[in-house]
């Protein structure tokens, strides 16, 4: 009795990689891992900060700072920034309300400034 000889299976064909697709997968850069900073977001927690110190929020009270609080992804202490600053003026006695906004700067920083009345 004569054996067939087994026929092998045809080559796979490896996936084609053209020169503009990357081999490996692109490296992420320390930004991409780094939480994002949020100008919004602290300029919501000074917001609420100052009403939960009974100062009152007030669009109107944009007449009157001091020097503006710098803030970007590099800032380290920028809670105790502001609640010192909203302490300060909670402490004086005649101001009673605060507007609190931020400005670019152009660098990726920004200037909050909290207005008071």
């Amino acid at each position: 009795m004569e054996t067939e000889a087994a026929i092998p299976d045809p080559p796979v064909a490896e996936p084609s990689t053209s020169a503009s697709e990357p081999t490996q997968p692109p490296e992420t850069t320390q930004a991409e891992t780094e939480p994002g900073f949020s100008i919004a977001e602290w300029v919501a927690y000074a917001k609420s900060y100052a009403e939960g110190i009974g100062l009152r929020l007030d669009p109107e009270a944009v007449y009157c700072w001091d020097n503006p609080i710098t803030a970007g992804p590099h800032s380290r202490y920028l809670e105790r920034d502001i609640s010192g600053r909203l302490d300060r003026y909670k402490g004086d006695g005649s101001i009673t309300a605060v507007w609190i906004w931020a400005e670019a700067c152009g660098d990726g920083s920004y200037d909050i400034y909290i207005g008071y009345a």
